[in-house]
């Protein structure tokens, strides 16, 4: 290998490397500045409030707290219904990409209303779980 090459290797790679860390400099330096303006700006409203009201201060931290439990409580539900939805929809997928590919096979051994039964429960049953996800 020649010099000359090695070297442009070299420089290429010290390059590299130069740029990653510039970025993550900056990528944290913009990290840092926007965590402390935002830091401050949560502690000064929360400041203000407090010396503008203090009961509507308790009723809007009581609020908040309220909504986050909530938030929480159905997530939790929801979380196993959303997943039993995409298990049951790959399913799904799989039925029709199958019955596609294999529709010869399928019209030779004369399997459709098979097919279509099978599709239509599978589907009436993502409905049924999806319409639960949802609600």
């Amino acid at each position: 290998m020649p010099i000359n090459s090695a070297l442009s290797l070299m420089g290429l790679a010290l390059s590299g490397i130069s740029l990653f860390t510039t970025r993550t400099f900056t990528t944290i330096s913009d990290s840092l500045t926007q965590l402390m303006t935002y830091g401050f700006t949560i502690i000064g409203i929360l400041c203000i409030m407090l010396r503008l009201s203090l009961p509507l201060t308790c009723i809007a931290f009581i609020s908040v707290w309220l909504i986050f439990l909530l938030t929480r409580t159905i997530t939790k539900h929801t979380r196993k219904l959303f997943a039993q939805q995409q298990q049951i929809l790959g399913k799904l997928n799989g039925q029709v990409e199958e019955s596609i590919s294999g529709l010869n096979m399928v019209k030779a051994f004369g399997r459709e209303a098979e097919i279509t039964e099978q599709f239509e429960e599978s589907n009436a049953r993502l409905c049924q779980v999806a319409t639960k996800a949802q609600i």
